[in-house]
């Protein structure tokens, strides 16, 4: 008998990639969501199409055990969560204090679950713990809570179609020294952070600061942002910090460096999923914030003790061509989210230089 997993989020990463994976694994996935509509559409054809848009064979069913509803009244969701041992969840970060809260309404203080937070965000299962922390009971003492790097460019059609676009890659993985163990292709990670930082930087970063950039030039989805030579161009000095905090503080090869750039760039500039670019190009300032990927690379190179002038420039030029605001406002807006501590404030006083110069 298969065992079960509990899913929470039914959008474009969780069934391009949680699910899948899951299923992968050997688990029959119950989807929870608030969309009472995909909820019904996907218990009436049990499963949706996964398109992955550049294998031969494209499209693959993936089968799950039935949808329920993100209602800590509905029976079903219930009854999926005393049989579980692994629930996953793609809901966003902003989103994950409502499962916190229906987790800690429905759980006794002894459940032991693995609970894995699929989302795009660094120090998502820490977030996650402290969330559960908050509440009351102590219902998240015994969980097993561990940071996760996720990755695949998805795409949902919903609510045209239940059809997901995707690709053939796919990683998702978690701290192994919380959970030792894989599920599948779920990899249990040594190195949790050295993996999440080369895909932060390369996909992440690259890809919103491509879009942010692009998206003022007027193109209309992320494909079109990656493969725009003059955006590419623009942000080029920005880019290259990457590869010296890759080398000199993760210990990646140049070489290593080169593949995943070449992998990652086939991936973002893959036409046939048309991943509209405001879903990428949003919260620009709070992707500013010091801990928040924008400002990252620089604070990496600063403290590397690099030139960080033409990696800040490119990014100044990007934030001024987004935001369309002039120089002082600009000033002032960096200034509010960057002078929160010595080496931000010293990355301001360089950015006030380069913008009046």
């Amino acid at each position: 008998m298969k065992k079960t997993a509990l899913h929470f989020g039914g959008g474009a990463l969780g069934r391009g990639l949680t699910v899948p994976f899951l299923e992968e694994a050997g688990y029959e996935v119950v989807i929870a969501d608030i969309d009472r509509e995909l909820v019904e559409a996907l218990n009436k054809e049990r499963g949706y199409p996964l398109v992955q848009t550049d294998k031969k064979d494209k499209q693959k069913w993936i089968p799950i055990k039935k949808a329920v509803l993100f209602d800590a009244e509905d029976p079903e969701l219930r009854e999926a969560l005393t049989q579980v041992e692994v629930i996953t969840t793609s809901v966003r970060k902003e989103n994950l204090r409502y499962v916190a809260d229906l987790l800690d309404q429905l759980l006794s203080p002894e459940d032991r679950k693995l609970v894995l937070c699929a989302e795009n965000v660094e120090n998502s299962g820490t977030y996650f713990k402290q969330l559960m922390e908050h509440n009351t009971d102590n219902k998240g003492e015994n969980l097993l809570i561990p940071d996760t790097v996720v990755d695949r460019v998805c795409s949902s059609q919903w609510p045209d179609s239940l059809e997901i676009l995707s690709e053939e890659f796919g990683e998702f993985g978690f701290d192994q020294s919380i959970y030792p163990h894989s599920l599948g292709p779920i990899e249990a990670k040594k190195d949790l952070e050295r993996a999440f930082v080369r895909k932060r930087l390369l996909v992440n970063t690259f890809s919103d600061a491509s879009c942010f950039l692009g998206m003022a030039k007027g193109k209309k989805y992320l494909y079109e942002a990656v493969t725009d030579e003059e955006t590419q161009r623009e942000l080029t000095p920005y880019f290259g910090a990457f590869e010296k905090i890759l080398v000199q503080k993760y210990q990646y090869t140049p070489e290593e460096v080169a593949d995943w750039k070449k992998l990652y760039h086939k991936r973002l500039a893959n036409p046939e999923i048309l991943r509209d670019i405001k879903t990428v190009a949003r919260g620009l300032w709070e992707k500013l914030k010091p801990e928040e990927r924008f400002l990252l690379p620089i604070t990496e190179l600063y403290k590397m003790h690099e030139d960080i002038e033409p990696a800040l420039t490119a990014l100044l030029h990007m934030i001024r061509e987004s935001c369309q605001e002039d120089t002082e406002t600009m000033k002032k807006h960096l200034k509010e989210t960057w002078c929160v501590n010595e080496t931000g404030e010293t990355i301001y006083r360089t950015a006030v230089k380069i913008l009046e110069a």
